[in-house]
């Protein structure tokens, strides 16, 4: 089988869009690339609709959880590409910048939701009575300690109604408040890419050690486990670690379209008995296991954007609906809650209506929120 080849492309900060060039991007690391990453908008999609059926009780919270760990490794990915391309092209990385961006991509359409959630609380639109305490942390982005420390002390419901997955949002923000500068730190140290991702790969692994500590010694260890930023980091890191090896000229030399194609059923293997783990597994080895076996996948998606697992994730569908993600993610808890709550009939019938409601409540979303902040956010991209 010919290895797919396609156009040089460049990273943007949401997703991507091939233009028309003639090399093949398994020659270069995405930082070097000058168009939009491929595929990574039908991954975002795909990640969504995930939490979404798990959210709507389709086989318990497993498929939502894995959805949340590959929109994690995701922006771990992104993220590294995206200031490893501004150092390459400026020599350095500018923090100020960098927060400025995440602040107008993340911060509006996260507190419109929340905000207009809280209100409808407070209105008993929704079921969940409004707390003030809820609020104040959920604003703070500190929800996923704040909800751990509650359920440990007996207390449940610890968040405004239709935004309990908002926890995920407080881990990526912690790591983007971190990681720039570790990054940073390291490249003015000199540091060769093999040294930086090695130095991930240690931080991985520490992160993993602290788990199984965690889950033993920790009130509701495996309820921290899952949502503490400390525990849940290297889920973020994994993403971080593949965009530093795929610089190594040994590693895109050894990761070719023919051995990746070995590769991947035995990716898909090992996720598959991440969904099986007992407990004393599920909160621990779970996530770094599910984070190598996506490494691979994610290579061949984003490399070898005409393969047979790629192809399919460009279909624009789906790519519209990864454009619409964060959006999506935002609103569809509200959605199902409202819709669960006053359309009464089949299954089918429920969850229908409940993506209907989730995707025209985003499509409002990102057209009344999100679109006037791309032209700020554009003016401070280096590239």
């Amino acid at each position: 089988m010919m290895s797919p080849n396609s156009a040089l492309l460049t990273v943007d900060e949401e997703t991507e869009v091939v233009s028309a060039a003639a090399t093949p991007l398994s020659l270069f690391p995405a930082s070097q690339w000058s168009g939009r990453i491929p595929s990574l908008d039908g991954v975002r999609a795909l990640s969504f609709l995930l939490v979404f059926v798990s959210h709507m009780g389709f086989l318990g919270s497993r498929p939502g959880g894995f959805g949340v760990s590959v929109f994690f490794l995701l922006s771990g990915y992104l993220i590294t590409t995206l200031l490893l391309r501004e150092h390459s092209k400026t020599g350095t990385i500018s923090l100020r910048n960098f927060y400025y961006r995440r602040t107008l991509r993340i911060f509006p359409s996260g507190y419109a939701v929340l905000i207009i959630c809280a209100l409808l609380s407070y209105w008993h639109v929704l079921k969940i009575p409004f707390k003030a305490s809820a609020f104040f942390f959920q604003a703070l982005y500190l929800e996923n300690y704040a909800f751990w420390w509650n359920l440990s002390a007996g207390r449940h419901s610890f968040y405004i109604a239709g935004t309990g997955h908002y926890w995920s949002l407080c881990v990526e923000e912690h790591f983007y408040l971190l990681f720039p500068l570790l990054l940073l730190v390291m490249l003015r140290r000199k540091m060769n890419f093999e040294q930086i991702s090695r130095a991930l790969f240690v931080i991985c692994l520490g992160v993993l050690v602290w788990r199984i500590i965690a889950v033993r010694i920790m009130p509701l260890g495996e309820e921290y486990c899952y949502l503490a930023t400390d525990a849940r980091l290297d889920s973020i890191l994994w993403g971080c670690f593949l965009a530093t090896v795929e610089h190594h000229d040994g590693w895109r030399k050894l990761l070719t379209y023919n051995r990746l194609l070995w590769l991947i059923p035995f990716a898909f293997v090992l996720l598959a008995l991440t969904f099986v783990f007992h407990a004393s597994g599920r909160m621990t080895f779970r996530f770094t296991l599910q984070s190598i076996a996506l490494l691979p996948i994610l290579y061949l998606v984003t490399h070898y954007d005409k393969s047979w697992l790629a192809r399919p994730l460009n279909h624009p569908v789906l790519v519209h609906l990864g454009t619409l993600s964060y959006a999506l993610y935002l609103v569809h808890g509200a959605a199902i809650e409202i819709v669960s709550a006053h359309i009464h009939g089949g299954r089918l019938i429920v969850w229908s209506v409940c993506g209907v409601a989730a995707y025209l409540a985003a499509l409002a979303l990102h057209w009344a929120v999100e679109r006037p902040f791309l032209a700020m956010r554009a003016k401070h991209r280096t590239a």
